[in-house]
């Protein structure tokens, strides 16, 4: 389990410079959204030359070299995804406050309708192309679902872990779609397309009905397209991960420490040592994955804390943070009212605990939670912003959500009775009946 804390005043400053020049010019996302792209592009084809398959076989200087290139491909695509993060703790604060400047109060349903992004999710794309291929003949089949593979094999993959699904788990899936009816198969496709075209008309006919300046029209463009952003950096990190552990594999075998521990390192550790650790730093290792904390300090230089220093810092730290929440609050993503049993699920080892009307409480959920959120009666999230998959998920399940807690999963425990009020963005506990 990894949490992240970040300084909120400073992302609130560096988000109200993007809403500043967003506001006189709605290609600023969009520009930013494609050099990204860009990016990601020059990232793929860089991995294309690459000798995967090879690794054992190169110099370590080769295989470090590739490694190095690799990380500021990735660092490239993060140096401006980061701004997607700096509207989770405040995006709710910068809507209100733009709004506010324009004289505009929009009922919840209407804003959260100028939110959504028209483009369908990588979840709702992948889900969609399996219901193609069972309307393509036997003959056609084979060879869109080894392609389907192609595309979606990462969709079970998470921060932690690497899982790449071969076709043989997507050929289940598409033999319980081809159970389905064929009316109803073209049914579900007929629905997909038009939601996008339906969605785009909503959102013209709100602006339209509310007089919504260009301004605040550009603010509302700026989220959409953040989050359907955020899918596509979700994609990338997931298919980069599986390149990183193949990369950290090979080192960590060369290096002789465990492959465990080598996700431990800085980069800059593992290009400045070519590989050979000394006695200390491998026990330094053991305790970094044992627990650990990084941060940057002051003069922008990064520091790593184990052992006795992690433990002596995360005191003071819980002292400082934990201790200023009383009460469980968050941003409201879907409104509602509901009680139940709270499941913490931090990891996919966690997913058998989750029942029909559990309340889900997570740092933050990902695709691969989709069967879960299906279960739940309401979200809760330590992390996330009204873009984030939580919230986007939420709306279209119509489930009662609330994101960006901070310390729910921290706070709350397995079985705990709860109440979700969603209308209000506050977690109350209840007495166990």
């Amino acid at each position: 389990m990894h949490h992240a804390y970040f300084n909120a005043k400073a992302e609130l400053a560096a988000a109200r410079e993007d809403m500043k020049k967003q506001k006189v010019d709605k290609g600023y996302i969009d520009r930013m959204v494609a050099l990204w792209q860009e990016r990601e592009s020059a990232r793929a084809e860089y991995c294309c030359q690459v000798p995967w398959q090879s690794l054992p076989n190169l110099p370590t200087d080769e295989l470090l070299r590739i490694y190095k290139k690799f990380c500021v491909f990735d660092y490239s695509l993060w140096e401006l995804a980061v701004h997607i993060e700096l509207f989770d703790p405040c995006g709710e604060q910068i809507i209100t406050d733009v709004c506010r400047e324009y004289a505009v109060r929009l009922p919840a349903a209407d804003q959260m309708t100028l939110l959504t992004p028209p483009e369908p999710s990588i979840l709702q794309q992948e889900e969609i192309n399996i219901v193609r291929i069972a309307l393509m003949s036997d003959s056609e089949q084979g060879k869109a679902l080894a392609r389907h593979q192609a595309e979606y094999w990462w969709l079970k993959s998470d921060w932690a872990e690497v899982v790449a699904l071969d076709e043989a788990y997507f050929q289940k899936r598409l033999d319980i779609v081809l159970a389905e009816p064929e009316a109803l198969l073209r049914e579900q496709i007929q629905k997909f397309e038009m939601r996008g075209s339906q969605l785009l008309q909503s959102q013209v006919d709100i602006a339209h009905k509310y007089g919504l300046p260009p301004a605040l029209q550009s603010v509302y463009y700026w989220f959409r397209r953040m989050a359907y952003w955020r899918d596509l950096r979700k994609r990338a990190a997931m298919i980069n991960n599986r390149y990183y552990k193949l990369l950290g594999q090979e080192c960590a075998r060369r290096a002789e420490i465990d492959f465990s521990h080598f996700c431990f390192l800085m980069p800059d550790e593992v290009f400045d040592s070519q590989l050979t650790f000394s006695a200390a730093f491998r026990n330094e290792l053991q305790q970094r994955s044992e627990h650990s904390i990084y941060y940057i300090d002051r003069g922008g230089q990064p520091v790593t804390l184990a052992g006795e220093e992690y433990l002596a810092f995360m005191k003071a730290l819980a002292h400082s943070f934990n201790s200023k929440f009383s009460d469980i609050k968050g941003m409201i993503a879907c409104k509602g009212q509901v009680q139940g049993h709270v499941k913490i699920i931090n990891v996919p080892a966690d997913f058998d605990k989750m029942k029909p009307c559990d309340i889900l409480v997570a740092p933050m959920t990902r695709p691969e939670y989709m069967p879960l959120l299906r279960l739940a009666s309401a979200i809760v999230t330590d992390e996330g912003g009204i873009t984030s998959h939580a919230a986007i998920i939420s709306r279209e399940l119509g489930i009662p959500c609330i994101i960006g807690t901070q310390v729910a999963t921290e706070i709350l425990s397995d079985g705990e009775l709860v109440e979700v009020d969603a209308n209000r963005g506050i977690i109350h506990r209840l007495e166990s009946l």
